[in-house]
């Protein structure tokens, strides 16, 4: 499947950000629904006998036992599991193209341009804006003399 595919089926189960779901499934997979990896899993319990990780979002089965590897082969019920697991995690924690620093196992390779590059600067960004806000209310109280000041001021202009 390629990225457009991806980003559709990704928001199809409901994921608010179907553009990161999908560089994610891009990152893991390659876009091939039958991708099968980590070779550590149960002989017995994988469909190709070596594989622990299925699909898609490469969903790994020892750590999401509920999910019946076989079908994790098929793209949509890989989807829904992802969503799932992203739901039960609060989050793409879990996939480890999303928390790598390296470049060329990132998920950030197959974002859209501009979103990769916010994406990574988004920690030191939040610093900034949380300083900027900061500074802001610093100085609003220190024009109007203190604290209630700053409160009457802010209510009057309300």
């Amino acid at each position: 499947m390629n990225l457009a595919q991806l980003r559709s089926l990704a928001a199809s189960v409901g994921f608010d950000d179907p553009d990161t779901a999908a560089a994610i499934a891009m990152a893991e997979s390659g876009g091939d629904p039958h991708a099968q990896g980590d070779p550590r899993g149960p002989a017995d319990a994988t469909p190709n006998g070596v594989s622990s990780s299925f699909g898609l979002w490469q969903v790994h089965t020892p750590a999401w036992p509920q999910f019946d590897a076989q079908s994790l082969l098929d793209a949509t019920y890989n989807a829904h599991a992802a969503i799932a697991i992203f739901k039960a995690a609060g989050g793409f924690t879990p996939w480890s193209t999303y928390t790598t620093d390296d470049p060329n196992l990132s998920y950030l390779r197959y974002m859209p341009a501009g979103a990769a590059t916010i994406k990574k600067a988004w920690p030191t960004l939040k610093v900034l804006l949380v300083i900027g806000i900061s500074s802001v209310a610093i100085a609003e109280v220190v024009k109007h003399g203190g604290v209630a000041n700053t409160w009457r001021a802010l209510q009057r202009a309300i």
